[in-house]
């Protein structure tokens, strides 16, 4: 068994205008935002659709805060135990 699949979670694609009505927040709110795409399902769009839901419903008067973690971009020589060898 296992978790099921991102297209199993939902009962369809998951479009921005979805993610715009269930978000609960509105024009002018904050929002730190820290999404995984594979617990909303298969998300037409992929993450740009997230952003695009966000800022849709928050809109210019609004402040939205999305942290990236990214290892891709991270410098071997500032970690204590780098992913990468010295050579």
């Amino acid at each position: 068994m296992g978790e099921p699949r991102p297209e199993e979670r939902s009962s369809g694609p998951v479009t921005v205008d979805a993610m715009a009505t269930d978000l609960g927040v509105g024009a002018g709110d904050t929002v730190l935002v820290h999404a995984s795409l594979s617990s909303l399902g298969w998300v037409c769009g992929g993450p740009p659709a997230v952003v695009d839901a966000v800022t849709q419903v928050v809109t210019e008067t609004g402040t939205v805060v999305m942290p990236v973690h990214s290892p891709a971009y991270m410098e071997p020589s500032n970690l204590d135990s780098p992913p990468v060898p010295d050579s």
